[in-house]
C-alpha cells in the first residue's frame, strides 16, 4: 500500500488531495496557509539543484562570501535525507528570512500539486504544467541574519554532511615502521633501512604557487589554518559566522559525505599516482565555467574579454594535413612530495578507490620537485579526456641538495634521490601528444587520442592562447 492521506487539520483546499511521499508530489496542506517556509517546504528545498537554491557568482568564488559558503556545506548535507530532515524545521525559518515563497506554494491556489522532478521543482495547477521555478531570495536577504543563527544553521549542515576521520599516526611520533608496512600505500621500502625507524611514501600535489611562496607559509598547509598573511581571514574563516572560525573545527579532517571526496577546507590531499592528480582541478562550476561547445572564430569575436580569454587555438595536423581548432587549456604545476606525517587514507572511507590520502600540512622541505603541464580538454565539460603536454620551463627536476635538506642524511638522501629521479623521469616521459587520461572515480583511466572538430584524430603541435601567448610548445 501507499503512504496514507494525512488528514488536514480544516477544511480541505480545493482541488484533489496528493498522497505526501520521501520525493514528492508533496500534498498541500490548508496549515500551509499564509505564504510562511514550514518544515514540509524543505524537502523539496533539498531536492533542488543547486543553482537553483543560492547563485554563486565568480566574485562570490574569489573572496568566499556566504552564499559561497552556505553552497559548499548544503551541497553535502541535502545528499543525507535522513539526516537532514529532523533540522527541517531550523530550515524553514532560516529560509523564511531569505527567500520569497514562491506563489504555487500556497494551497489557496487550486489543484496546486508540488513534486521534484529530477532535480527540479515542477509547479502545477490543473492538467497545465507551469514553468520551471526557481527560489526568489529576498532584497539583502544575508544581513536579515544574524551571524549566530548563520553560524547555527552552516554548524548543522557541516555535521549533517561531514564526517570528522580519526588519522593515522602522530605529530610527535610518526606512525610506525609496521603499520606502514602493512598498509596499502605506494611506500618507499628502499627509504626503511637501520636506524631509520620512519616511513616514507611519495605523491603528487597540486599549487600555483612557486616554492619560494610555499616555504613563505610554512608549507602547503589546509585552508583553514593557514593565516599567513590572513589568507584564512581573506576567505572569511575568521568570520564569526563561519564554522571555520572555531578552532574545534579547525582541528578535524573532514570527509564530504556526498562527494565521498576528502574536505576542501581542512585538510591537504595527496595523491599516489600523478595520472589522476592531473585531472585536477576538473571543469567543473567550481573551477571555470565554460559554454556547453568549444565555440568557431566567429563566435569569438562576439565574446566579452573575459570569455575569450577562457579559451585557446590548438594547432597540429589531421593524417598529415594542418589543423586549428579551439578548445579550453591551462597550465597546472604538481609539486613531488614526501608525506612522513599523520594521514588519512581516503581509500578507505571510498566505495571506489581514489588513489589518494589527505594530510594537514607538507612541509617545505618535504616538496622535492615540481613538474608543470599544459592541459588540453578535449571537451567543455566535467570528467571528459584531457591531453598533458610537459612544459620543461615551469618544472623543476629532482636533485640530491633537495634530498639531503629533507632528511639530513648522505645514506638515505641517495636512497632516496634514485627513487624520486626515477619517478620523476618516467613520468614526464610519458607526457605529451600521446598522454590521453580521462577522471574516474576509482583513479584516472586512459582516453581515446585528442580529435578535431570533425572527430578525427588531430597530433597536437602546439597552444596559444587567444590573446598572443603561447601556452605550450611541440
Amino acid at each position: 500500500m501507499g503512504d496514507p492521506m494525512i488528514p488536514p487539520p480544516g477544511p480541505p483546499p480545493p482541488g484533489p488531495m496528493v498522497a505526501r511521499k520521501a520525493v514528492a508530489p508533496l500534498r498541500t496542506l490548508a496549515s500551509l496557509a499564509g505564504g510562511r517556509f514550514l518544515p514540509e517546504h524543505i524537502k523539496l528545498i533539498a531536492g533542488l539543484n543547486k543553482d537553483m537554491v543560492v547563485t554563486v557568482t565568480d566574485e562570490d568564488r574569489k573572496h568566499a562570501t556566504k552564499p559561497f559558503w552556505f553552497r559548499y556545506f548544503w551541497n553535502e548535507a541535502v545528499a543525507k535525507p535522513l539526516m537532514f530532515e529532523p533540522h527541517a524545521a531550523a530550515f524553514a525559518v532560516f529560509f523564511e528570512r531569505m527567500f520569497v515563497l514562491p506563489q504555487m506554494w500556497d494551497p489557496a491556489h487550486a489543484s496546486c500539486e508540488l513534486k521534484l522532478q529530477g532535480n527540479l521543482l515542477l509547479y502545477r495547477t490543473g492538467s497545465a504544467a507551469n514553468p520551471f521555478q526557481t527560489l526568489t531570495p529576498k532584497a539583502n536577504n544575508w544581513s536579515t541574519v544574524s551571524d549566530a543563527d548563520l553560524l547555527n544553521i552552516l554548524e548543522l549542515l557541516l555535521g549533517i554532511g561531514f564526517e570528522s576521520c580519526i588519522p593515522k599516526g602522530s605529530e610527535a611520533r610518526p606512525f610506525s615502521k609496521k603499520e606502514f608496512l602493512d598498509s596499502s600505500l605506494d611506500v618507499l621500502r628502499q627509504g626503511l633501512v637501520g636506524e631509520f625507524d620512519k616511513a616514507y611514501f611519495l605523491g603528487w600535489r597540486g599549487d600555483g604557487r612557486d616554492v619560494g611562496k610555499i616555504r613563505d607559509t610554512g608549507g602547503l598547509i589546509n585552508k583553514s589554518q593557514s593565516d599567513y598573511q590572513g589568507y584564512a581571514a581573506s576567505q572569511n574563516m575568521r568570520a564569526a559566522w563561519n564554522p571555520f572560525s572555531l578552532p574545534a573545527n579547525q582541528s578535524k579532517w573532514f570527509y564530504r559525505i556526498a562527494q565521498d571526496d576528502n574536505c576542501l577546507q581542512s585538510v591537504v590531499s595527496v595523491s599516489t599516482d600523478f595520472r589522476s592528480s592531473c585531472t585536477f582541478p576538473l571543469l567543473n562550476g567550481d573551477y571555470v565555467v565554460l559554454a556547453p561547445l568549444a565555440p568557431t572564430e566567429a563566435q569569438l569575436k562576439l565574446m566579452s574579454e573575459s570569455d575569450v580569454k577562457k579559451w585557446s587555438r590548438i594547432t597540429g595536423e589531421v593524417a598529415g594535413v594542418p589543423k586549428t581548432v579551439i578548445r579550453f587549456a591551462d597550465r597546472q604545476q604538481l609539486y613531488l612530495v614526501v608525506v612522513d606525517t599523520q594521514y588519512f587514507d581516503t581509500r578507505e572511507r571510498q566505495p571506489d578507490k581514489f588513489p589518494e590520502v589527505a594530510v594537514k600540512r607538507i612541509p617545505t622541505d618535504n616538496i622535492l620537485a615540481c613538474i608543470s603541464f599544459v592541459r588540453v580538454h578535449h571537451k567543455t565539460v566535467e570528467n571528459q579526456p584531457l591531453t598533458a603536454l610537459f612544459d620543461a620551463r615551469g618544472s623543476t627536476p629532482p636533485s640530491i641538495d633537495h634530498c639531503r635538506r629533507y632528511c639530513q642524511s648522505q645514506k638515505f638522501a641517495k636512497i632516496l634521490f634514485d627513487h624520486v629521479q626515477k619517478l620523476y623521469n618516467d613520468t614526464v616521459a610519458a607526457l605529451g601528444p600521446n598522454f590521453n587520461v580521462c577522471w574516474a572515480s576509482n583513479g584516472a583511466v586512459n582516453a581515446a587520442a585528442f580529435m578535431d572538430d570533425s572527430g578525427q584524430p588531430m597530433r597536437i603541435r602546439a597552444v596559444k592562447n587567444t590573446f598572443g601567448g603561447t601556452l605550450w610548445q611541440g
